[in-house]
């Protein structure tokens, strides 16, 4: 399975730093390694509560850089069971956008079309998961600081809304 963006200044290897943001700090991480990053992303789920909230942003016309967006409430375990069928779209389409919130403390996870994770949280358990999953704590350049390609599936608007409709998520604009 390709990665979502490609850059060859970017090169290989596991990154996250904390970075300041509109509404406060966020967690960055980055890895060229699509299977740490798999094991990243289920980690952190595992940790939220049995409801969350899902907002899928997909790019539903081909060089336009507006996202459809599509949300609602999902139990995880279907959530992540839907995502482990839909890994090849989820974890490697530049054309979507995947956040995931906890609705008991409003902390939530956005992985972006660049394959770049956000984690809005200012909790420590993620740092140490971040380090336990192989990522150094290192501020790099993100990938969307190069020239870049973004790589989509062929089938990625009809996949999407595949996953649109197994999740159960409504269009909001």
């Amino acid at each position: 399975m390709k990665s979502f963006a490609w850059a060859r200044a970017c090169g290989r290897g596991a990154f996250f730093f904390r970075q300041k943001h509109s509404g406060g700090f966020r967690l960055v991480a980055w890895t060229s390694e699509l299977p740490q990053l798999k094991r990243l992303v289920y980690s952190i789920l595992d940790t939220f509560p049995e409801e969350v909230e899902v907002l899928l942003k997909l790019r539903e016309k081909e060089f336009d850089d507006r996202f459809s967006r599509y949300l609602g409430p999902v139990r995880r375990d279907k959530l992540i069971e839907t995502m482990k069928v839909k890994e090849p779209f989820v974890f490697a389409d530049g054309g979507s956008q995947l956040c995931v919130k906890r609705l008991d403390t409003d902390e939530f996870i956005a992985l972006d079309d660049h394959g770049i994770l956000f984690i809005y949280s200012d909790s420590p358990q993620f740092v140490d998961l971040c380090r336990r999953k192989g990522l150094k704590r290192q501020r790099r350049a993100l990938i969307y600081a190069h020239d870049h390609w973004h790589i989509r599936r062929k089938d990625s608007v009809r996949v999407g809304r595949g996953l649109v409709k197994a999740l159960g998520l409504e269009l909001v604009d």
